[in-house]
């Protein structure tokens, strides 16, 4: 099978502000029988691709996703950076 997996509709890596969601989302190909998440997302994943929201960013983080079936395996990353600061408001005129 083959994977792709997008954050925000993006290869990566994107950066966000810290607090922000972002939505992973992961298309497949060639029937994969099962697809497995990592990287700070868990739980089974539909074979078929889908949607997942990632809420409250605070860290940076590489979400991964492999899928398999009986011929073999695919994964795909995509990085997530956050921001540490905003940058600070523009001083009043003097």
């Amino acid at each position: 099978p083959t994977v792709i997996l997008k954050a925000n509709n993006s290869d990566g890596p994107i950066t966000v502000n810290p607090g922000s969601s972002v939505t992973l989302s992961w298309l497949t190909t060639n029937n994969p029988t099962s697809c497995t998440p990592s990287g700070g997302w868990s739980g089974s994943k539909n074979v078929g691709g889908g949607n997942y929201l990632v809420n409250n960013l605070t860290t940076h983080k590489t979400y991964t996703i492999s899928c398999s079936n009986s011929a073999g395996s695919d994964s795909d990353s995509v990085l997530v950076q956050v921001l540490n600061c905003l940058p600070a408001p523009p001083l009043p005129p003097l």
